[in-house]
């Protein structure tokens, strides 16, 4: 698949509230986590083949690190800082879990 534009994506997270798109990355993790094991997503089950290949490129660990690092963003989501940095931060955070490069 496509990488996506990290900038144009950080755009409209930023116009949306960060403990929203937050949770549903937290839930995406943790289905990439399971496919990493082998097990099928909870959440996105319709979404089963890219988990897959995305949750064998990334690796358990990856993603077992990348949820404790969510869990933290969660405590800061409504800082006043710039949301589109904090979304854009977030966001290269997951491509470098998931092993992806990253544009934008």
């Amino acid at each position: 698949g496509r990488i996506p534009d990290l900038s144009s994506l950080a755009d409209q997270l930023a116009k949306s509230n960060p403990k929203v798109w937050l949770d549903t990355l937290q839930r995406l993790i943790t289905d990439l986590n399971m496919s990493a094991h082998g097990l099928a997503a909870r959440y996105y089950p319709q979404q089963a083949q890219q988990l897959t290949v995305i949750g064998h490129r990334g690796g358990p660990i990856q993603f077992a690190q990348l949820a404790t690092w969510i869990n933290d963003q969660k405590r800061v989501a409504g800082h006043p800082l710039n949301a589109k940095l904090f979304a854009q931060a977030v966001l290269q955070k997951l491509m470098q879990a998931c092993q992806l490069k990253i544009s934008g």
